[in-house]
């Protein structure tokens, strides 16, 4: 398995990828802004899907939340594999 952050996951395109790395069964990392939505994500990813799934709360047009998710990110896991932006 592999550890993959993806941005935007809520979502669009984003949460679309997200649900087929899961199917795959990839460990999921996500940023986005709306925590209420990256909640009941993180819950479908580990009910559905069965994966390991790890979220931080992030607005990538605010470069202080981007540096509190990031610091927190690299505190937390092991190695990120990819990164979907």
């Amino acid at each position: 398995m592999k550890n993959i952050l993806v941005t935007g996951a809520t979502s669009g395109i984003g949460y679309e990828v997200i649900k087929l790395l899961a199917e795959k069964k990839n460990n999921i990392i996500f940023f986005a802004r709306n925590d209420k939505k990256s909640s009941e994500l993180n819950n479908l990813l580990k009910d559905k899907y069965n994966v390991l799934s790890q979220y931080y709360i992030c607005d990538l047009s605010d470069l202080n939340t981007v540096k509190k998710a990031t610091q927190k990110l690299i505190k937390n896991s092991k190695k990120i594999d990819c990164i979907i932006n």
